[in-house]
């Protein structure tokens, strides 16, 4: 079932759009009507990840049953079950060229798998705590992982073996991930900090200090040279590459900023918060442009499309939501789900 104008939903920059639910489905929908088109069932516990292969034809689920699922759009049906992890997958993803996925878990390990079969290639080990999350640099040559034991690592995919451990952060790793070009990771962590890390050797080169609660998430722009951090301190900050100099702190959320995003071209940043908003940001100076609210609940996360036109977000309400990023207008809501919407992707194609 869909809700809200849906005439104004059409070209949003995208042709699908996948959810992840508690309700343990995904489902996809048509970006540009909102209407469901499939349900993806089969999981035994919450799905807690989506997302598209690079072209679009394929989707990966991460389900805390232990297993990950790989699954033809086109039909609809499931490829393989992504079998092996001994607990809860917290978290999983393709390589740029769509030939690996990764997935993260409970288990302390990070293992990749075939994107298009789901056979086994890796079982990345070394982690002390539960691996959240994982991204792979543009070649999808080297991948970073980070984890509950305070650490990140950086790993060679084609061999699964590690590079180096980026230590220096005094509590658990939440985000991390690679710069467009590679050359730098960013990380964030409960510690309060963002670090700034060598992304082919792994050593330690800024800290990004100045929020008062743990950073929940970090990004890189498109050009690297500039990262968006979300704190549960409520705020957003912009920060300088290259030495970790702070350039704007994003202020307007009553709760904690659970997520933060560039567009494509890098000039606007969304937030997500749990005061049931999003919020986009000028990135120049930090500036808010507009605020999208409706949720009924708190936000999980926001997203632009491919095109920029749209904000995807996703709430505890059982909802995602599209936006116009124009004018904050909401598009629709896609309804469906029966319980909490944790994550939304927009198909690259």
């Amino acid at each position: 079932m869909v809700s809200g104008n849906q005439a104004l939903m059409g070209n949003a920059g995208a042709r699908a759009i996948v959810t992840a639910s508690m309700d343990r489905t995904a489902r996809l929908w048509n970006a540009e009507t909102g209407v469901c088109e499939t349900v993806l069932a089969g999981h035994g516990d919450w799905v807690v990840g989506a997302q598209f292969s690079p072209d679009s034809e394929r989707v990966v689920t991460a389900s805390l049953d232990g297993t990950a699922r790989l699954w033809d759009v086109g039909e609809a049906l499931p490829v393989a079950v992504l079998k092996g992890h001994s607990e809860a997958v917290r978290f999983v993803n393709f390589s740029p060229d769509g030939r690996i996925v990764v997935t993260c878990a409970n288990d302390r390990t990070a293992r990749l798998w075939d994107g298009v079969t789901g056979a086994r290639r890796a079982r990345l080990v070394g982690h002390k705590g539960w691996i959240i999350k994982a991204a792979f640099d543009a070649t999808g040559q080297r991948l970073v992982t980070a984890s509950l034991d305070g650490t990140a690592r950086l790993w060679d995919t084609g061999k699964g073996r590690r590079i180096a451990t980026l230590r220096g952060h005094q509590s658990w790793v939440l985000d991390a991930r690679f710069s467009p070009d590679g050359r730098r990771i960013v990380t964030a962590s409960l510690d309060k900090t963002a670090r700034i890390w060598n992304g082919k050797t792994g050593a330690f080169m800024a800290t990004l200090s100045g929020h008062t609660k743990s950073v929940s998430s970090a990004a890189f722009n498109p050009d690297g040279n500039r990262v968006v951090t979300a704190s549960e301190d409520a705020s957003a900050r912009l920060w300088l590459t290259e030495n970790g100099t702070q350039l704007a702190v994003m202020r307007g959320h009553l709760e904690w900023v659970k997520m933060a995003a560039f567009d494509i071209g890098g000039a606007r940043v969304v937030t997500a918060s749990a005061d049931k908003t999003a919020w986009l940001w000028q990135c120049d100076d930090g500036a808010p442009l507009t605020y999208y609210q409706g949720h009924g609940a708190a936000l999980n996360t926001a997203r632009f499309s491919t095109d920029g036109k749209r904000v995807l977000t996703t709430a505890r309400d059982n909802t995602a939501r599209l936006w116009n990023t124009e004018n904050g207008a909401l598009a629709g809501v896609l309804q469906g789900h029966e319980s909490w919407v944790l994550d939304a992707r927009f198909s690259p194609k």
